[in-house]
């Protein structure tokens, strides 16, 4: 039951930035602060994007390298970019 209310003063810019990453976390601002405070892991887009971009760099980075074309590794990063 949730019983009590906190109240916080933001600058534009913070509540823009946090109104913003509770839609890209599909939910509403209270919960997304609520998710953060419990340390509920958040689908925030953005951090899934920078994810896969840091994982197909390190793809192109081994393949510029001549890492063994028939490891496995090389297979999954491959998969992981397509996707």
């Amino acid at each position: 039951m949730k019983r009590h209310m906190v109240t916080l003063r933001l600058s534009d810019e913070e509540y823009g930035g946090l109104q913003e990453r509770a839609n890209l976390a599909n939910t509403t601002l209270s919960q997304y602060v609520r998710d953060c405070i419990n340390g509920t892991s958040i689908n925030n887009g953005v951090e899934l994007q920078k994810a896969a971009t840091t994982l197909c760099q390190i793809y192109i980075e081994l393949v510029e390298r001549k890492i063994d074309p028939n490891d496995n590794i090389l297979e999954v990063l491959n998969h992981l970019c397509q996707i």
